[in-house]
């Protein structure tokens, strides 16, 4: 399955790019996409541990399931003041 993931703010400043697309083997759950990206892509690491997936623009739980279809975006924390 090929995956497109928008990436937002610090994450697409440090992958260089405004997406990621991914050769996965299937569906994967939200948690399971974070380690798959951690494994491929370390320099985003650090930047992951706060970080929310997002499944056709709604944030999701760390089990659900995402597929080819799926509007998917990586979510890094927002500050404000």
């Amino acid at each position: 399955m090929q995956l497109y993931v928008r990436l937002f703010a610090n994450l697409r400043e440090a992958a260089g790019a405004n997406e990621l697309v991914l050769d996965l083997d299937g569906d994967v759950s939200a948690d399971e996409l974070l380690v798959y990206i951690r494994q491929k892509y370390p320099a985003l690491t650090p930047l992951l541990t706060n970080a929310m997936v997002a499944r056709n623009r709604t944030i999701c739980s760390p089990s659900q399931r995402l597929t080819a279809t799926d509007d998917i975006a990586l979510i890094p924390p927002v500050g404000g003041g």
